[in-house]
């Protein structure tokens, strides 16, 4: 569970979940601090007029990181590093057991 509030070339990109318990004073904290995050409301209206037209954005750990690091997609990997390690640590164990 990984809140971000940022835009990108002129998107804004919003998850704000509500993970569970033990996140509460880690990465989810913003969101137990301020409870849910309104991004529609159908009294305003439908479709564009739903939006709160002053949502201030919330900054989180990843969204300021997102904002201040650039990508390079020539970096990019099919999985995390540390997604292979423990891939790899399954495939080993299987193969112990046979």
């Amino acid at each position: 569970h990984i809140p971000i509030d940022l835009t990108l070339d002129g998107i804004r990109y919003v998850q704000w979940p509500l993970g569970y318990a033990r996140e509460a004073t880690a990465q989810c904290s913003k969101i137990f601090s301020s409870g849910p995050l309104l991004v529609y409301d159908s009294r305003l209206g439908s479709g564009p007029g739903g939006l709160p037209p002053n949502m201030t954005s919330l900054d989180t750990h990843w969204s300021k990181y997102y904002r201040e690091s650039s990508r390079d997609e020539s970096q990019m990997e099919d999985l995390a590093p540390w997604v292979m390690t423990y891939l790899q640590s399954k495939i080993d164990k299987a193969k112990s057991l046979d």
